[in-house]
């Protein structure tokens, strides 16, 4: 059995889906899916596999573009923002095992609220300033679950993420570091 290390090539054991692997934190490993979204999945649900020298040097290509990509839209005038960007969670469910909804209602949810607290708690840990949640707009379920589980776990402040930015369906959430 092969172990599973940061920078990787994963594929999915239940779905159609690859990616790299960015982070790994006990059970479970932040992949980077081919289509650029980031995922937390148990280790359990990956298989590594084999990655060509041309494939490797497209992934590391892609990986620079995006890095410039990004530095450009942090700088565009619209952005009122410093050029530092502010770290996104999407809890799209789709966005997040990368593939379509065909799962029970609330086991979707409780995925998401596990995803967020984890993802959460990797940023207060690493002492971050803010990250913005996009928890979409729907009838609100999952947006009341998000405001609840930030203050269940204190040490944040939450306030709707600026729509202009980001949509209607965001939350803006600061860390209060000690």
């Amino acid at each position: 059995m092969t172990i599973l290390k940061p920078g990787m090539r994963v594929a999915f054991k239940d779905i159609k889906a690859h990616g790299f692997i960015i982070e790994i934190s006990g059970d479970t490993a932040i992949v980077q899916l081919d289509q650029g979204l980031e995922t937390s999945v148990p280790v359990r649900q990956l298989i590594s596999i084999q990655i060509s020298p041309d494939e490797l040097k497209s992934h590391l290509s892609h990986q620079e573009f995006r890095r410039k990509k990004a530095l450009e839209l942090s700088e565009s005038p619209k952005k009122k923002k410093s050029k530092t960007s502010i770290p996104t969670i999407d809890l799209h469910y789709e966005v997040m095992v990368g593939k379509p909804v065909d799962d029970h209602l609330p086991f979707i949810l409780q995925k998401q609220i596990a995803h967020l607290e984890y993802r959460l708690s990797k940023l207060k840990a690493a002492r971050a300033r803010e990250v913005i949640v996009i928890h979409g707009v729907g009838r609100g379920v999952l947006r009341e679950e998000v405001y609840t589980l930030v203050q269940r776990m204190g040490g944040m402040n939450i306030k709707p993420a600026n729509p202009e930015l980001y949509g209607q369906g965001a939350a803006h959430i600061i860390f209060i570091n000690e």
